[in-house]
C-alpha cells in the first residue's frame, strides 16, 4: 500500500529489477523516492559505507539527490529488538544535488562527496543531541 520497492541484494537481476521500477516511477514523477544508501540498518549509532544504488536510480532517472541526515533511530527501533521505544530523533535536509550532469563513471567521486557531507552533518548533529540528552547546552 505504501509503494514500498525492496531490493532483493541475494539476487542481482531481481535487485535491477527493482532499481529500474524506481527510476520508472520518478521519471513519470509518481512520487519521490526514500532510499537508504548504506543498505542495511546498524546497531550502533553510525553512517555506514553507500552503495552506488541510489546514483544508478537518481542519473538514470535524471532527478536531483535530497540528502536527508537522521540520527536517533537506531535508539528507537534497535536492530536486534522487534520493539519500538521512546527517544528523541534530530533531522537535517541538506541542499539538493543535480544530477543531470553526472554519468555512471561520475559515481564514485559523487558518492563519495555525498558520503562525506551526510557523514559530517551526522557527526553534528549527534554531538548536539547526545549533548542535550545529557543535560548540557548545544555543542
Amino acid at each position: 500500500m505504501a509503494g514500498y520497492l525492496p531490493i532483493n541484494r541475494s539476487n542481482a537481476e531481481e535487485a535491477y529489477k527493482s532499481l529500474d521500477k524506481s527510476i520508472d516511477v520518478l521519471k513519470q514523477e509518481k512520487a519521490s523516492i526514500l532510499i537508504f544508501p548504506e543498505g542495511t540498518r546498524y546497531a550502533k549509532p553510525e553512517i555506514g559505507r553507500f552503495k552506488k544504488g541510489f546514483l544508478h536510480i537518481a542519473t538514470n532517472a535524471q532527478k536531483p539527490i535530497l540528502p536527508i541526515v537522521i540520527d536517533g533511530t537506531a535508539e528507537i527501533k534497535r536492530k536486534d529488538n522487534f520493539w519500538y521505544h521512546s527517544g528523541r530523533v534530530k533531522i537535517t535536509i541538506l541542499p539538493p544535488l543535480a544530477t543531470k550532469e553526472f554519468k555512471r563513471d561520475d559515481w564514485n567521486e559523487l558518492r563519495e562527496k555525498i558520503e562525506c557531507r551526510v557523514r559530517k552533518e551526522y557527526n553534528r548533529i549527534h554531538k548536539t543531541r547526545i549533548a542535550q540528552l545529557e543535560g548540557k547546552s548545544q555543542a
